[in-house]
C-alpha cells in the first residue's frame, strides 16, 4: 500500500514538473516572437530616411526648374533617376526585416 502510495506521489510530482516546463517554453516561445518583432522592425526605419530623401529632391526639383525653364526635362530626368535609387534603399531595409521575420 505505502509503495502505490509512493508511486502515485512521485508520478504526480513528474507530470507536475512536466506541465511547468510546457507552461515555461510557451512563455519563452511568446518572448523570443516578441524580440522577433522588436528586430524586424528596426529596419523598417529606413523608411525615414526614404522619406525624407524623396522631399528633398522634389523639393530641389522645384527649385532647380524655377531658376533654370529651359532644361526641364533633363532635371526631371535625373530627379526620377535620385528618386529610385532612394526608394531602393528602403526596400532593401524592407527585404531585411522579412528575413529577419520569415528566415530566423
Amino acid at each position: 500500500m505505502l509503495k502505490l502510495f509512493l508511486l502515485k506521489y512521485v508520478l504526480s510530482m513528474i507530470f507536475m514538473v512536466a506541465s511547468w516546463r510546457v507552461k515555461f517554453e510557451k512563455k519563452k516561445k511568446t518572448i523570443l516572437l516578441g524580440f522577433k518583432y522588436i528586430a524586424c522592425s528596426i529596419p523598417m526605419l529606413s523608411f525615414l530616411g526614404v522619406s525624407v530623401g524623396v522631399g528633398n529632391i522634389f523639393g530641389d526639383l522645384i527649385l532647380a526648374i524655377a531658376r533654370n525653364q529651359e532644361q526641364e526635362e533633363l532635371l526631371i530626368r535625373w530627379a526620377f533617376i535620385g528618386f529610385s535609387l532612394v526608394e531602393v534603399s528602403g526596400f532593401i531595409g524592407l527585404v531585411y526585416s522579412f528575413l529577419i521575420l520569415f528566415a530566423f
